[in-house]
C-alpha cells in the first residue's frame, strides 16, 4: 500500500462538501452596501481621457495611464466633506457638497486655476488657520520643467484660493505622483514628504543598488519642513533623500514610539523604502530590518490596525491576477536567474502580489496577504482601509484596472518582432491598437476578523467594470456611513453611496490649538468597547494619489457606547473620554489634554537568547544548488531541508551536549560538548568532518548497543546527486564511551535513501532501540513514489531491516518529513506516527509482532503536505495527541478540501522523461499552476504543438491542456494545508485547526513544556521556508511562536513578543538542559545561525533511563498527564528523553514497554 494513494480517494465527500457549502452560504442573501449614484444627480461628471497619438502614447511616457486622484475634506467648515478631482490632460475640478449628494462645480469662480499633467492631490491644513488648503503633483511626458511645477492652493476661506506652492517653496518641478503631509517633529504643523518618479526607466539587475543612484535632482524624493509660512527643503539632512518611482507614501507611528514614521512604494524595481523616525527631524531607513520581502510593483498603499492588536499594519499593492485566464495572459514571472541577480544586487526579495504588512509587535511586520485572502487583485492602485459596514473591523476597497494590457505576453511578443523587423522606425501608433483593452471590476473585502477577509464585491455592489486608480472615502451625507469616490480612466467619476444601517458607529473630528495642528493630523485614538480595544490614527492620506477628510470614523457593531476612548495628541499630552453614547459625530479640543501618554513599557520576556553567552558558534552553510535547472516544475528545494539537531549526552559528565548537520560542501556537523560553565565547545571527535559528500539532514545521539554511552546516527538527504546513489549512504557512529566516535559499517543494512528524520524506540519491548528511517524522496523523478524507508530492528547492537516482514507498508509510503514512535492507544506498545509531502498524517499500530495501518485515523480528507509531529497530551487527559505542522495557508499555493492541489505525472512528449504538472481548483475547474513559459521550457515538444500563443492558452483548464488520458495516469492531492491538533479520541482522532496566525507559514520545529506552571504542556514552534519556486515567493512570515495553554485551548504569541526571536528559514528545535537544570531551545535555521534560547521560569528536568517509552506526570490538582519518550519528533529533531516539571507537578512515572515503573518525586 502506498501511503499516498489515500488523498486519490476523496472526490466524492469533496463534491458532497462543496455542495452543502454552497446551499448554506449566505452572501447571496445580503443586501448591496453600496448605490451607484448617477453623475446627472450628484453634479460631478467628471472624466479623465487622454488621446494617444505618436506623442503621447505608453512608449512615450510610460506612466500614461496611471491616473489621477481625488480628495476629500469640508473646505468651507459647513461640516459636509467638498472634494477635488485631478486630470491629466485637462484642469482639475472643485466640487461644493451642497447637501443629499448634490455636488456645485465652483472651479472657475473659486480662482482654482489649474494646466499640465496632474497626478495626486492632497487636503490639509497648510498654514495652521483651520482651513483645508490644496496641494496638486504634477508629472507627465512634458519636457518643460515649468510645466512639471507643483501647486499649492491656499485657502481664502471664502470659497477661493490663491496659489502659493512659489510662496511656500514647495513648486518642485519633478515627476511627482504624491504630496503626504504629517508633522514630523510633533511641533505642531505640517510638514510635507514629496513622492517623485523618476523619468528613465532603471530595471537592469546586474547593476549593484544604492539608495544614492545618480539622478537628476528634480527626480528624487523630497521631504520639507514646514516653518511657519515657509518649507525647507530638509531632505539630504533628513536622511530621506533617494531614487525610486514612488507611487505612494504612508506615515503611521509603526513602532509606537510617538512619532510618525514613513513607508514609501516604489514601482518596478526600486525596492521600498521604511523610514523610522528618529525624533529629531531625521529618519534611518530601515526595510530590511523590519521587512521580509516587498511587492515588486509596489503602487498604492493605506495603514491601518486593520487586526486589531493596537500595532499599525500597512498593505501595498501589486499586479498579480487572480482571474486564472488573466493570470496566464499576462506577464510577471522573472526567470530564476534574474531573480538572484536582483537578490544579490541589493534589490532584495520582491513578489509580484499585493503585501499586507502585518506588525507582529516592536515594528516587525509580516506579509499576511495571502492568508488574509487579499493578496491578488490584478492590476491594483488604491487600498483603503475603513470599516465601511460598521462592525468594528476595517474593511478593504482596492481599485483596478489599466487602461491598456502593455504586460499582455501576445501583445509583448508582437511589438518585439514588429520592432526588430523595422528596425524600430514603426509609427508608435500604429501599436496602440494592437494593445489589449479590458475593464475589471474593482474589489471589497469584509475583514471578518482572526486575519480572514471575504471578497464582498457583488455582494456590496461594487462590481462594475473600470479602470480605475485614485479613490477616497468621506461620509458625504452625514448618516454614519462611510461614501467612496472613485477616479476611473476613460469613464467618469464614481461616487458610491453607502446604504449601511445596521450597525453603530463614531465619528471624531479633532481641534488642534496648544500648537496648532488645526485637525489633528497624527493624532491616536484607542478604543475600548465590549469588542475589545483597538487603535487608530488621524491621518489624511489612504490609498493611491488622493487624501480622504479628516475626520476619524469608528465603528461600532452592535456596542451602544464606546466604554474609553483615550486621544494621544502628536505632543505627548493625551484625555480620556468614558461611556460615549453612539451615533454621533464628536469634536475633540486639545486644550482639554494633559500629561504625557507613555507609548512603550519595557514588559517581561518569556525567553532570552543566549546563543554569544555560551559560546554556540554554528552557522548552516547552504550553497546554490541547480534544483529548478535539473527539475524546472518543483513546487520548492530539495538542497535546503536541513539542517537537523539532537541532544544528549556523548561523554559521560551528566552534561547534555549537541549535534547539529551540516550541509554538502560545508564545514560538516558539529559536534558541541556542555562544560561545567555552561559553555558549548566543539568536540574533538568529529569523525564525519571529511567523509561525507551529501547533506546530513536528520541525526541521532542514542545508546545503539547498551553498552551505556550514547552513539550518534546521520542520515544523508538533499536532493544533490541522482537517486540511486552512494551518497546517500547512512552512517551509525559508536562512542568508545569517553565521547570519541568511530564509524561502524556493519552495524547499519544497506539504508540508502534521501533520509530526512529517524526516530528511535523499544518497539518489540526487548529492551535495546530500534529504528525508524524515513525515506524523503527520490531525487530527479518527484514525486516518484519508489521512495524507501526502513523500520530497523535492534539485535545486540547490530540493526536489521525487517520494513517487509514487520511494517510492510512503510517499505515505500511516500515523501516522509516526520515520524515518532508513540503509544497513542495506550496499549504499553510503541505505535508509529509519519506525515509528509502529498499525504495525511497516517497511523500505524503495533499489535505485537507487526504494524497495521490504522489509515489516517480521522484525518483522511487532510491530505497536506506535513513537515512536523509532535506528541502532546494537550488536554490532559492521559493520552497523546498530536500537534501536525503543516504548509500554512499564507502562500501562492493553496489547498483545501473544495478546491484542492493537485499534481500529475507522465511522459508526455514521447521522450522517455516523466513530465509533471501541478493544478489549482476554481469553481470545480482545476487550472494549471505554472505559466505557460515556464512548463513551456518543461516540455516544449507536448506544449508548443499544441499553443502558439499565450491567448489560446489563457483560461485553459488542466483537462482542456492535458487531456483525460494523461491526466488519469498518476495524481496525488493535497486536500489541507492547515497545522493542526489532532485530538485523540480512544483510537481515531478529531482534527483542529491550529490558531489562525500560526498558519501564517510552515511550521518545522515543535517542542512542549510547561512553560508558564499552570500544569498545562504548551507548544514552542519555529517555521519558514526560503525553498518554494523563485515566482511564488518565500514564506518567510513566522518569528518563532508559543501556543500558550489555557485548559486544552490554545493561545498564538509571536516570537517577538516573548523575546523567541527565531525569525529565520528556521528547521530544527530541541530541548537541553543547560547547567543541568535550564531549560533552553535551540533553533536551527537553513543558511544561517543556531540560537539558543533560555526560559526564564523555574523548571527542573528529569531524564528518562534505557528504553523508557513514556511517562505518567501526576499534577497536583489530581490530573495526570502523559508524555511521551521516545528519541526523535518535530522536524529533524531529537531531544534527550525526560520530562520536564514545575510547581504544579507532584510525582512522574517512567514506563518502559516491559510495564517496568519506575517513581520519581518532582
Amino acid at each position: 500500500m502506498n501511503l499516498f494513494r489515500i488523498a486519490r480517494n476523496s472526490s466524492l465527500s469533496i463534491l458532497f462538501i462543496t455542495l452543502l457549502l454552497s446551499c448554506n452560504s449566505e452572501n447571496g442573501n445580503e443586501e448591496k452596501l453600496f448605490e451607484l449614484l448617477d453623475p446627472a444627480i450628484t453634479g460631478v461628471d467628471y472624466t479623465n481621457t487622454i488621446p494617444e497619438n505618436d506623442t503621447l502614447n505608453q512608449y512615450t511616457y510610460h506612466y500614461i495611464f496611471n491616473g489621477t486622484g481625488v480628495a476629500t475634506g469640508d473646505i468651507n467648515n459647513d461640516g459636509l466633506a467638498d472634494m477635488v478631482i485631478t486630470g491629466n490632460e485637462k484642469p482639475a475640478k472643485i466640487y461644493l457638497n451642497k447637501g443629499e449628494f448634490k455636488f456645485e462645480d465652483i472651479t472657475d469662480k473659486s480662482g482654482f486655476k489649474t494646466t499640465g499633467w496632474m497626478s495626486g492631490v492632497t487636503m490639509a491644513d497648510v498654514n495652521n488657520d483651520g482651513f483645508l488648503d490644496v496641494y496638486i503633483c504634477r508629472s507627465g511626458p512634458e519636457k518643460n520643467l515649468q510645466a512639471k511645477s507643483n501647486f499649492l492652493f491656499i485657502n481664502n476661506r471664502d470659497l477661493t484660493f490663491t496659489e502659493s506652492s512659489k510662496a511656500w517653496g514647495v513648486n518642485d518641478m519633478g515627476n511627482a505622483t504624491c504630496a503626504t503631509f504629517f508633522d514630523l517633529e510633533n511641533d505642531g504643523d505640517l510638514d510635507m514628504y514629496l513622492g517623485n518618479h523618476a523619468d528613465q526607466f532603471f530595471a537592469n539587475v546586474n547593476v549593484p543598488f544604492t539608495r544614492k543612484l545618480k539622478m537628476d535632482i528634480h527626480n528624487q524624493q523630497h521631504l520639507f519642513r514646514n516653518d511657519g509660512g515657509k518649507f525647507t527643503d530638509i531632505s539630504d539632512a533628513a536622511g530621506v533623500t533617494a531614487m525610486g518611482y514612488c507611487l505612494s507614501a504612508t506615515p503611521a507611528d509603526f513602532n509606537r514610539d510617538g512619532f510618525m514614521d514613513l513607508y514609501v512604494c516604489n514601482d518596478y524595481l526600486i525596492p521600498d523604502y521604511y523610514y523610522i523616525n528618529n525624533g529629531d527631524g531625521t529618519f534611518t531607513e530601515s526595510f530590511k530590518q523590519y521587512f521580509k520581502h516587498s511587492s515588486t510593483n509596489s503602487m498604492g498603499s493605506d495603514a491601518a490596525d486593520y487586526n486589531n492588536d493596537g500595532w499599525m499594519d500597512i498593505i501595498t499593492l501589486d499586479m498579480l491576477a487572480d482571474d486564472p485566464r488573466r493570470f496566464q495572459l499576462l506577464g510577471g514571472s522573472k526567470d530564476i536567474d534574474h531573480f538572484r541577480t536582483s537578490v544579490a544586487n541589493g534589490y532584495g526579495y520582491q513578489y509580484m502580489h499585493n503585501a499586507l504588512q502585518t506588525n507582529t509587535g516592536s515594528g516587525h511586520f509580516s506579509d499576511l496577504g495571502f492568508l488574509n485572502g487579499v493578496a491578488r487583485t490584478d492590476w491594483s492602485w488604491s487600498p483603503l482601509f475603513a470599516d465601511f459596514d460598521n462592525d468594528g473591523w476595517s474593511d478593504l476597497f482596492v481599485t483596478n484596472g489599466y487602461y491598456r494590457d502593455v504586460t499582455n505576453l501576445d501583445f509583448m511578443i508582437y511589438s518585439d518582432r514588429i520592432l526588430k523587423q523595422t528596425g524600430q522606425k514603426v509609427k508608435q501608433k500604429d501599436f496602440i491598437e494592437k494593445i489589449p483593452f479590458e475593464k475589471l471590476s474593482n474589489y471589497a473585502f469584509k475583514n471578518k476578523g482572526n486575519l480572514q477577509f471575504d471578497n464582498v464585491t457583488e455582494n456590496w455592489g461594487l462590481e462594475a467594470p473600470t479602470h480605475s486608480t485614485g479613490s477616497s472615502y468621506a461620509d458625504l451625507n452625514n448618516d454614519g456611513n462611510l461614501d467612496l469616490v472613485i477616479c476611473n480612466q476613460g469613464d467618469k467619476v464614481q461616487i458610491y453611496k453607502n446604504h449601511g444601517t445596521k450597525n453603530n458607529y463614531l465619528q471624531l473630528k479633532f481641534k488642534g490649538g496648544k500648537k496648532n495642528n488645526t485637525f489633528g493630523i497624527g493624532t491616536k485614538v484607542i478604543l475600548t468597547t465590549d469588542s475589545g480595544t483597538r487603535i487608530m490614527e488621524m491621518q489624511l492620506v489612504h490609498g493611491y494619489q488622493s487624501s480622504s477628510a479628516p475626520t476619524l470614523h469608528i465603528g461600532l457593531g452592535a456596542d451602544e457606547s464606546a466604554k474609553k476612548i483615550t486621544v494621544i495628541w502628536p505632543n505627548g499630552e493625551y484625555q480620556n473620554l468614558e461611556n460615549i453614547k453612539s451615533k454621533q459625530t464628536l469634536e475633540i479640543d486639545e486644550k482639554n489634554a494633559s500629561g504625557k501618554y507613555v507609548y512603550q513599557v519595557q514588559k517581561e520576556f518569556t525567553f532570552e537568547e543566549i546563543t554569544e553567552l555560551v559560546g554556540l558558534n554554528f552557522v548552516h552553510e547552504e550553497k546554490e544548488n541547480p534544483d529548478f535547472k535539473r527539475e524546472p516544475l518543483l513546487p520548492h528545494r530539495f538542497t535546503m531541508l536541513g539542517p537537523g539537531a539532537a541532544t544528549g549526552d556523548v561523554n559521560g559528565d551528566g552534561l547534555t551536549d549537541l549535534i547539529i548537520t551540516n550541509a554538502r560542501e560545508s564545514s560538516g556537523c558539529k559536534l558541541f560538548e556542555q562544560t561545567p560553565e555552561g559553555k558549548f565547545r566543539l568536540s574533538a571527535s568529529q569523525p564525519w568532518k571529511n567523509g561525507i559528500d551529501a547533506d546530513i539532514l536528520g541525526c541521532l545521539i542514542f545508546d545503539a548497543n547498551g553498552d551505556g554511552s550514547n552513539d550518534i546516527y546521520l542520515a544523508a538527504g538533499g536532493s544533490e546527486y541522482e537517486w540511486p546513489s552512494p551518497k546517500y549512504k547512512h552512517h551509525l557512529y559508536m562512542n568508545n564511551g569517553k565521547g570519541s566516535f568511530t564509524e561502524k559499517t556493519d552495524a547499519l543494512p544497506d539504508v540508502n535513501c534521501s533520509g530526512s528524520c529517524i526516530t528511535a524506540g523499544d518497539y518489540d519491548a526487548d529492551g535495546d532501540l530500534d529504528l525508524f528511517v524515513a525515506g524523503r524522496l527520490n531525487p530527479g523523478n518527484y514525486p516518484g513514489l519508489d521512495i524507501r524507508s526502513y523500520l530497523l530492528n535492534n539485535i545486540q547492537g547490530k540493526f536489521t531491516d525487517v520494513t517487509s516482514s514487520v511494517a510492510p507498508e512503510l517499505n515505500k509510503p511516500g515523501m516522509i518529513c516526520a515520524a515518532v514512535f508513540a503509544d497513542y492507544n495506550n496499549d504499553n506498545k510503541l505505535d508509529l506516527v509519519v506525515a509528509g509531502e502529498w499525504m495525511p498524517v497516517f497511523f500505524m499500530q503495533n499489535t505485537g509482532d507487526k504494524f497495521v495501518s490504522q489509515g489516517s485515523a480521522g484525518t483522511r480528507n487532510a491530505s497536506g503536505w506535513y513537515n512536523s509531529l509532535l506528541p502532546v497530551d494537550i488536554d490532559n487527559d492521559g493520552d497523546l495527541d498530536f500537534i501536525a505542522g503543516n504548509k500554512g495557508e499564507n502562500s501562492f499555493i493553496k489547498a483545501s478540501i473544495t478546491d484542492p492541489l493537485r499534481i500529475y505525472w507522465t511522459d508526455l512528449d514521447g521522450n522517455g522523461i516523466t513530465d509533471l504538472w501541478m493544478t489549482y481548483t476554481r469553481q470545480g475547474k482545476e487550472y494549471p499552476l505554472y505559466q505557460l513559459d515556464e512548463m513551456g521550457k518543461a516540455y516544449p515538444g507536448f506544449i508548443s504543438k499544441k499553443f502558439t500563443t499565450y491567448t489560446e492558452f489563457a483560461g485553459k483548464t488542466a483537462l482542456e491542456i492535458f487531456g483525460a488520458d494523461n491526466m488519469a495516469k498518476n495524481r496525488l492531492q493535497a486536500s489541507n494545508f492547515n497545522s493542526m491538533i489532532l485530538i485523540n479520541n480512544g483510537g481515531s482522532f478529531e482534527m483542529v485547526n491550529l490558531p489562525r496566525m500560526a498558519q501564517a507559514g510552515p511550521i518545522y520545529g515543535l517542542a512542549t513544556a510547561d512553560i508558564d506552571g499552570n500544569g498545562f504542556l504548551d507548544i514552542i514552534g519555529t517555521g519558514n521556508s526560503y525553498s518554494p519556486r523563485w515566482s511564488h515567493g518565500r514564506d518567510d512570515a513566522m518569528d518563532g511562536f508559543t501556543l500558550m495553554n489555557q485548559n486544552g485551548q490554545l493561545s498564538f504569541n509571536d516570537g517577538y513578543a516573548v523575546g523567541f526571536e527565531a525569525t529565520g528559514d528556521e528547521k530544527a528545535l530541541v530541548m537541553l538542559p543547560w547547567k543541568k537544570d535550564k531549560l533552553t531551545f535551540i533553533a536551527t535555521q537553513n543558511g544561517g545561525p543556531a540560537k539558543m534560547f533560555e526560559v526564564k521560569s523555574g523548571m527542573h528536568f528529569i531524564p528518562a533511563k534505557g528504553v523508557e517509552t513514556k511517562a505518567l506526570v501526576k499534577l497536583k490538582n489530581g490530573k495526570t498527564r502523559v508524555e511521551n519518550l521516545s528519541y526523535g519528533s518535530g522536524y529533524l529533531s531529537a531531544s534527550q528523553p525526560g520530562v520536564w516539571v514545575n510547581s504544579s507537578v507532584e510525582s512522574v512515572q517512567f514506563i518502559d514497554g516491559r510495564g517496568n515503573l519506575r517513581n520519581v518525586r518532582s
